[in-house]
């Protein structure tokens, strides 16, 4: 976060309406508004000839949907590391064992992407 705090500014691949909360929080931190939301970018289809390269599985988006729907309000963490930094099984597990997470207290999704075929 230091070296955040000390930039100039900061480019988010994320949008306003999604994370609005914390991006005005790292203004207030920041000491200027110079944080900004350029999202959802998406390099999905760079360099891919076709959807099958992205390994999209089409009916993750409704069995996602169906099992939000089923949550109470307020009862999901969302945490998204992007596509830039890739966990490793035993950080996952870390992760979803954390405090609080395995206990009940919060529910949570995680969504892996596919190996590549090759």
């Amino acid at each position: 976060m230091l070296a955040n705090t000390q930039s100039w500014g900061c480019v988010f691949n994320s949008f306003q309406d999604l994370e609005g909360d914390y991006l005005d929080h790292l203004k207030t931190r920041m000491g200027h508004n110079r944080v900004y939301a350029v999202g959802p970018l998406s390099l999905i289809h760079a360099g891919a000839g076709n959807l099958d390269r992205a390994n999209l599985n089409t009916d993750s988006g409704a069995d996602v949907m169906a099992w939000l729907d089923g949550c109470p309000d307020g009862s999901v963490l969302y945490v998204c590391f992007g596509s830039q930094k890739l966990l490793n099984s035993q950080q996952m597990e870390a992760l979803a064992n954390g405090p609080g997470l395995e206990r009940g207290q919060i529910r949570v999704g995680s969504g892996k992407r596919a190996r590549p075929k090759r």
